[in-house]
C-alpha cells in the first residue's frame, strides 16, 4: 500500500477541497493518475463522545477490546493489559463490545489449531446495547462471568 500524508490545519466545522493534478502520482506500472478531488472536513469536538470501559473480576493479562456496530462488525480495536480503557471521538449511535483474551499476546484473535490441540482464544460479548449520545461521556462497568 502507498500512502500520502497531507498536513492540513485543524479547524473544527470547516471543509477543505483537496485537488491533485494529473500525473501527481504513478501506479506500479508507471501509469500517471488523472485529477483527484476530495473534500475533507473536521466535525466539531462536541459532535462526538467518549466511552470509558472498566473491567472487573479479571486478571490483568493482555486483552483485545473491540467496539462494534449493531451488526457485530468491528469499528475500533484496542490491545490493553489494564482493566480500564477508553474510546474517544465516537459518533452518536448504538454500539456493542467484544472482549478477546489474547493468550499468546500477538494482538489478534487466533482460531486455534486442531493438530496441536489448541482451542480458539476466548471471546466474550457485552450483553447490552450501548447508546452513545452527542457530547456525552459514558462509563461502562463490565463484570465478567
Amino acid at each position: 500500500n502507498r500512502k500520502v500524508l497531507l498536513t492540513i490545519p485543524f479547524e473544527e466545522d470547516v471543509q477543505y477541497s483537496v485537488t491533485m493534478l494529473p500525473a501527481t502520482f504513478t501506479d506500479i506500472y508507471n501509469h500517471p493518475t488523472d485529477t483527484i478531488k476530495a473534500v475533507v472536513g473536521f466535525s466539531k469536538a462536541e459532535d462526538f463522545s467518549k466511552l470509558d470501559i472498566k473491567l472487573s473480576d479479571i486478571e490483568t493479562s493482555t486483552k483485545i477490546i473491540q467496539l462494534t456496530n449493531p451488526k457485530g462488525e468491528m469499528l475500533r480495536e484496542k490491545v490493553v493489559s489494564d482493566t480500564i480503557t477508553s474510546f474517544n471521538f465516537i459518533p452518536p449511535g448504538n454500539y456493542g463490545l467484544k472482549l478477546i483474551f489474547d493468550q499468546n499476546e500477538n494482538g489478534a484473535w487466533d482460531t486455534g489449531d486442531f493438530y496441536q490441540n489448541l482451542q480458539p482464544e476466548k471471546v466474550i460479548l457485552f450483553d447490552e446495547t450501548i447508546n452513545i449520545r452527542k457530547n456525552w461521556d459514558k462509563e461502562i462497568r463490565w463484570t465478567l462471568p
